[in-house]
C-alpha cells in the first residue's frame, strides 16, 4: 500500500507544483518533468524557468510537509555556448 500512495502523492506535488511550466519538446511533445519512482527530473530551456520550477516545488512541498534534499540534487546543463548555473 505505501508505494501507491507515494505515487499519489507525488502524482498531486507535480501537478502542482509544475503547473504552468513546460516549454521543452520531445518528439513534438510538450513537457517539463520525468518521473521515476521517487526521483523528479525537471527540464527546463532557461536558467530563469528552472529557479521558477525549483521555486514552485520547494513551495509546494511545504506545504505536503516536504523537503528538497539539496545534497542528493544535481544540475545538468547541456549546451553548445558556455553559461554558469
Amino acid at each position: 500500500m505505501s508505494p501507491v500512495l507515494l505515487n499519489f502523492y507525488t502524482r498531486y506535488l507535480n501537478k502542482e507544483a509544475l503547473k504552468g511550466f513546460g516549454d521543452f519538446q520531445i518528439g513534438g511533445k510538450l513537457i517539463c518533468n520525468v518521473k521515476y519512482a521517487d526521483n523528479l527530473v525537471v527540464l527546463a530551456k532557461e536558467v530563469t524557468v528552472l529557479q521558477g520550477i525549483t521555486d514552485r516545488l520547494t513551495e509546494v512541498g511545504r506545504c505536503f510537509k516536504m523537503e528538497m534534499n539539496v545534497d542528493k540534487s544535481m544540475i545538468l546543463r547541456t549546451s553548445k555556448q558556455p553559461f554558469t548555473v
